[in-house]
């Protein structure tokens, strides 16, 4: 069963048939329902692939966990927002679709080419530490991308950052405001913009209220997770 077959049956073109899958109005009602009790009847679906070539549009939107360290699905903070950001896109129509990293960073990723491959509509990225240069690649290119802590600067781009320094600032006062005098800092191993700005605030806060700031009381694991 093909859209060929569907037109032979209903007597009308395969461009008819066409555009009744894809919702355009210059066609007769009594035509659109003929075709498509014929479509109900023999359960044909029309391709993703076909409706895509169609509509330029796959309602399909690309996520990406960006970096060499990139962060994954136990992160409790990026899965919070993937989850959130699943329902709401999800409520407009559209699916998501996961890039890997993992072997495109050995060979040479390309995010724009297997962006333009699956004919997204648009990008979320999640950035980690060490972001590939493909990613502003992306950002550079038409296709509209969202960035999450990642400053995205293309025309079709924007971002969503979280503010750090605040973070710590307010972490420091919540302490200070229940008694607490004496205060650590634990950051990870590797360079991080993130870890930067709020060990800055954090001695910043220090200051501000008037406390006592002892460097063995900074330290560093490897990683964000509990554990370390």
């Amino acid at each position: 069963m093909n859209i060929k077959t569907i037109a032979s049956m209903a007597g009308v073109s395969v461009a008819t048939v066409s555009k009744i899958i894809n919702n355009y109005t210059d066609i007769s009602e009594e035509t659109r329902q003929r075709v498509v009790k014929i479509m109900e009847e023999t359960g044909y679906r029309p391709s993703s692939s076909a409706k895509t070539l169609a509509t330029k549009k796959s309602n399909l939107v690309g996520v990406i966990f960006a970096g060499k360290l990139n962060v994954d699905f136990s992160h409790p903070f990026f899965v919070d927002i993937i989850n959130v950001f699943k329902k709401q896109i999800g409520l407009l129509g559209y699916d998501l679709l996961f890039f890997s990293n993992e072997k495109f960073l050995d060979n040479g990723e390309d995010y724009w080419a297997r962006s333009k491959y699956f004919s997204v509509d648009g990008c979320i990225i999640i950035a980690g530490d060490e972001v590939e240069k493909s990613v502003f690649d992306l950002d550079a290119s038409p296709i509209p991308c969202i960035g999450v802590d990642i400053e995205l600067t293309g025309a079709s781009s924007c971002y969503i950052m979280s503010d750090n320094q605040k973070i710590s600032m307010k972490v420091v006062e919540h302490f200070y405001m229940n008694g607490y005098r004496e205060m650590g800092f634990i950051g990870i191993e590797r360079p991080s913009l993130v870890i930067k700005e709020r060990e800055e605030a954090f001695i910043a806060s220090l200051k501000r209220f008037s406390l006592d700031f002892r460097p063995e009381w900074i330290v560093y694991g490897k990683d964000y997770a509990a554990e370390d």
